[in-house]
């Protein structure tokens, strides 16, 4: 998008063809936070489906305990 609406956004300076433009000292940390939201994101998604399984499981052995008395 900011090769096309130009007159908008600066022009690219990260994902280009011919390398990124933007100076080593702000590229590795914005490489390094990029990676490290990443990897919290996904830290926090599994742990959430990991609690999503037992909470169904949780209710599966409740649901079959009852059935029983």
């Amino acid at each position: 998008s900011v090769d096309w609406w130009a007159s908008l956004h600066q022009p690219a300076s990260v994902l280009r063809l011919g390398g990124p433009t933007m100076p080593a000292e702000y590229l590795a940390p914005l490489l390094l936070t990029a990676v490290a939201f990443t990897s919290g994101f996904a830290a926090l998604h599994l742990a959430s489906m990991r609690a999503e399984v037992m909470r169904r499981h949780a209710g599966a052995l409740q649901r079959a305990l009852e059935r029983k008395t």
